[in-house]
């Protein structure tokens, strides 16, 4: 799966049996109750992020290419007509991305930017801020847990895959963010109250549920803003 997936390869209703995909998979951490059906209809058509900024934010918590990949991003954000009403939000991001330059930090062959995500989120000996569900949800502190198997369950649901090439586990942070963003624009395109109430079930499930906790570590496993502002947006905006 890819953040440049077109919405037409994902359907346009939600799944039969799918309508509640958090209270269906059944994650181990906090899953929802079952709703009976009188309950799901009575529930109010939820707040949807706008797909564009899902997709910026995506591409954001990808391992930065170069020291001009996420200035060329968040400018590109910030040109956007969609996302007017976060361009104040995505100033901020930008000169919390200048940090990086202005640090006195020696780095040879790689940008700072690269130094501070591989710290936090790849990490060499240890990695201090796991971008995956399961590391917070599944006990243990693991890596691929029942989470991460559930969340990969649901895009196969929905027809996905993540490609070849994708070398982080199904339940990194991005990948969520695409789900979400592929979920979002189908709302878009097809009004259908299913995909926004999808959208609210695997928000809650599987990005709510650990969100404030990986917010901690990264703001607690680095001294510059970047990520730290990241995250805040991420979790504010979404």
């Amino acid at each position: 799966m890819s953040n440049d997936i077109e919405v037409d390869e994902l359907i346009d209703e939600a799944p039969e049996g799918a309508a509640r995909l958090a209270a269906e998979c059944q994650a181990p951490a906090s899953a929802l109750e079952a709703e009976d059906e009188a309950a799901y209809a009575a529930r109010p058509l939820p707040y949807v992020a706008p797909a564009v900024l899902l997709e910026g934010l995506a591409r954001l918590w990808e391992y930065p290419k170069n020291g001009n990949f996420v200035s060329a991003e968040l400018a590109r954000m910030r040109q956007d007509a969609g996302l007017r009403e976060y361009e104040d939000a995505l100033h901020g991001l930008e000169d919390a991305f200048c940090a990086y330059e202005k640090s006195t930090e020696t780095v040879v062959g790689a940008h700072l930017s690269q130094l501070d995500y591989t710290r936090l989120f790849i990490g060499s000996f240890k990695m201090y801020a796991p971008p995956y569900a399961s590391y917070y949800l599944d006990g243990a502190d693991q890596i691929f847990g029942p989470t991460a198997v559930a969340v990969e369950d649901l895009y196969a649901l929905f027809g996905l895959e993540i490609k070849s090439d994708e070398h982080d586990m199904p339940d990194h942070i991005r990948y969520l963010l695409v789900f979400m963003a592929l979920l979002a624009r189908a709302f878009e395109r097809t009004g259908s109250r299913d995909m926004a109430l999808a959208y609210e079930d695997f928000k809650q499930e599987f990005l709510d549920s650990w969100g404030a906790a990986f917010s901690e570590r990264v703001h607690t496993y680095t001294e510059y803003a970047f990520y730290p502002a990241l995250v805040d947006f991420t979790l504010a905006s979404v």
